[in-house]
């Protein structure tokens, strides 16, 4: 607590044992409740997890008619879009969870990989099924490699720049 704030508290008629209490509180505020937000944050980040593989998936739904309808070479630019866009909403949500321990942070390297993994199967093989009924008049397979490669990107920056060992610190 501030100096002027402690001499405003005392020339208001506080005590000194007061001023040192109220100043405990505000510089030492004890979190008496840490279990249970530590473990709502857990619980959430599956709920997360289980979430953004759902959105995923819906992305890649939405994905498959772009690809059929979009030429060259602006498919690549939306495959581009698409990618990033998904890799940085996966990442960013992920790492805003508090509380998160490293090895939660290691199960989103794992699966993140896995989703992307994912994601290019189910687009390459509805694709490829597709092609004997709809003519495409490009090869497929490097748009759902860019779209799978700027998907796991963002998340692979932030993994190799260490951010996943930075905590942030409650202000609760």
């Amino acid at each position: 607590m501030d100096e002027e704030i402690k001499k405003r508290l005392f020339q208001k008629g506080w005590s000194k044992e007061e001023i040192e209490h109220a100043s405990n509180v505000v510089n030492n505020p004890k979190d008496t409740h840490f279990h249970i937000k530590r473990n709502l944050h857990l619980t959430g980040y599956w709920f997360l997890m289980l979430g953004l593989i759902a959105l995923n998936v819906v992305a890649v739904v939405f994905m498959i008619p772009l690809i059929l309808l979009i030429h060259l070479p602006w498919i690549y630019v939306v495959a581009i879009i698409a990618g990033l866009g998904c890799g940085l909403i996966f990442n960013w949500l992920v790492s805003e969870i508090e509380h998160l321990e490293h090895e939660h942070h290691l199960a989103a390297l794992l699966i993140v990989p896995l989703l992307t993994l994912l994601d290019v199967i189910i687009i390459y093989v509805i694709l490829d099924d597709l092609k004997s009924k709809v003519a495409l008049s490009y090869n497929h397979d490097p748009v759902v490699f860019y779209f799978g490669l700027c998907f796991i990107l963002p998340y692979f920056i932030w993994f190799t720049l260490g951010k996943h060992k930075t905590h942030k610190v409650s202000s609760v």
